[in-house]
């Protein structure tokens, strides 16, 4: 089972290089949407124009029907959630804490019939644990809210987060973060720190320093990435073109990109 491994090098010295810093593995799962009431979302929410190309309209219908997929106001916030797991994946994994692939986790939930962004209880959270062979299980919800003046400034953000530890059967507290959509970053990187302090508390920093453990990046760039990884394989790459247009710098749609060129044995523009 592949896995990210980040080596001891650059936290430990030589003597312990080609050793995973942590053993035991963490699986971080997509955070599921609870944005409520569709006909409030501002279009800059509803449906970022970075990404207007999308095939999903803002202006379809509500389903009222809970057990049926969220209309495609709220679903088009998904990527929030994807960003959330993606963003904690990335920085424990640069912290040195094994954890699973976003693909292996997508294998889980098929194999377990779930539904990917389903809200999910802290047995569905167990299964997919036991179904990755992980130790420790971090899942969660998001939700907008829009206030009265509306526009996106207009709302907050709410991000809440669960660490469930499977070898001693504990769920750990419940971690809150509120700030607006344009703070996503910041509050990331707090719940990236209070996550670790959870799951590998000998890696994280001072909560001083919570902002160096996740990037700053262009809201839209990061959107358009994440926007690319969840997307159907023939709409990946205009979403990494246009995240990579916008933060020239961001190497995760560029990287995205070239892995598009290395299987299409286009080997120059790979490099």
């Amino acid at each position: 089972m592949f896995r990210r491994f980040l080596y001891a090098l650059p936290l430990l010295g030589l003597g312990t290089l080609l050793q995973p810093v942590w053993c035991q593995t963490t699986a971080i799962l997509p955070f599921a949407n609870r944005t409520q009431h569709p006909s409030s979302l501002p279009e800059a929410i509803a449906g970022s124009s970075s990404s207007s190309s999308s095939s999903t309209s803002s202006n379809q219908s509500p389903n009222p029907a809970k057990d049926k997929p969220a209309p495609a106001a709220i679903s088009n916030l998904d990527w929030i959630g994807e960003s959330i797991a993606e963003t904690l994946r990335d920085s424990m994994s640069a912290r040195g804490v094994l954890t699973v692939e976003r693909e292996e986790t997508d294998a889980a939930y098929r194999k377990l019939t779930l539904h990917p962004r389903a809200v999910l209880t802290s047995a569905s959270a167990i299964k997919i644990g036991e179904a990755l062979d992980a130790e420790d299980v971090v899942y969660g919800t998001f939700e907008w809210k829009p206030n009265t003046g509306g526009g996106a400034a207009g709302g907050s953000l709410t991000m809440t987060a669960r660490v469930f530890d499977r070898r001693r059967l504990r769920e750990g507290p419940e971690f809150v973060e509120t700030g607006s959509l344009d703070d996503l970053a910041m509050l990331e990187a707090h719940l990236i720190w209070r996550t670790l302090s959870t799951v590998a508390p000998q890696f994280a920093p001072p909560e001083s320093d919570y902002k160096t453990l996740r990037p700053l990046v262009r809201l839209d760039a990061e959107e358009n990435y994440v926007r690319g990884l969840i997307a159907p394989p023939d709409k990946k790459e205009k979403f990494f073109l246009q995240a990579a247009r916008l933060e020239p710098h961001y190497s995760h749609p560029n990287f995205a990109l070239g892995q598009i060129h290395y299987a299409r044995k286009e080997y120059k523009e790979a490099a």
